[in-house]
Parts: C-alpha cells; sequence; structure tokens
C-alpha cells in the first residue's frame, strides 16, 4: 500500500552478469630441429630464455591469454593455443604412434601457422 507521493519500492532483481566467452586460436609452430620453436614460444609466454637444449618430443601444447587487438580500444581477451611441433610434421610418414596421427590431425586444424627457420643454415 503506498501513500500520496511515495514510491512504490520495487524489488530489484539481482543481475546477473552474463559473460563471453574468451576465443581461442590454434596456432602451429613449426620447422627443423634446434630453429629455436620452443625458444620463441618461451619467450612470448614467459619473457625468459633457456640457455640449454631440450628436444621437442611430439607436440608441446601452452597457451596465453592476451589482449586482442581491435579499433574500438576496449578491451578484449583472445587465448592464444600453440602447438610446438617436432621434425615428424614436415614429413607425414614418419607418424608412427596413434598420437602422433592425432596431433598431426589437430595441427591441421590450425588457425595460424608459424614457420620458424634458421637463416645461417644454408
Amino acid at each position: 500500500m503506498t501513500f500520496f507521493g511515495e514510491e512504490k519500492k520495487s524489488k530489484k532483481t539481482p543481475i546477473i552478469e552474463e559473460f563471453e566467452p574468451i576465443p581461442a586460436v590454434t596456432v602451429t609452430v613449426v620447422g627443423e630441429c634446434g630453429v629455436g620453436k620452443s625458444s620463441i614460444l618461451r619467450r612470448f609466454r614467459n619473457a625468459s630464455f633457456l640457455e640449454e637444449y631440450y628436444c621437442t618430443h611430439g607436440v608441446e601444447r601452452s597457451q596465453a591469454l592476451v589482449d586482442k587487438p581491435n579499433s574500438f580500444h576496449v578491451s578484449k581477451k583472445l587465448v592464444l593455443q600453440f602447438l610446438d611441433t617436432n621434425d615428424i610434421f614436415l614429413d607425414p610418414s614418419m607418424c608412427t604412434t596413434i598420437q602422433d596421427h592425432v596431433d598431426a590431425l589437430h595441427a591441421s586444424f590450425s588457425n595460424f601457422v608459424l614457420v620458424v627457420y634458421d637463416i645461417t643454415d644454408h
């Protein structure tokens, strides 16, 4: 019941924020053994560099959350999913296990391919 001049108090329903899912983009990194594929990814993700050499076996997966560039200067995020590969992806006949074939199939559906090579290797 309201009296003259009083406003009826309305029950406010709680605001449920709707979150947009963060879009993901897959980037497959290819190149010959020892050219620095893993080092480039580590430098991008962690801003670090290791002097030691570690050979990548199969596919190493990692991801990074970055700001999505746009013209409206609105802060949007983007997940970059990296597939750090070894030499097997350069020659599919070298795939020996089911996991190798699954990884190769997953890499074939990538949005982008980053080719890393050594300019001093002639």
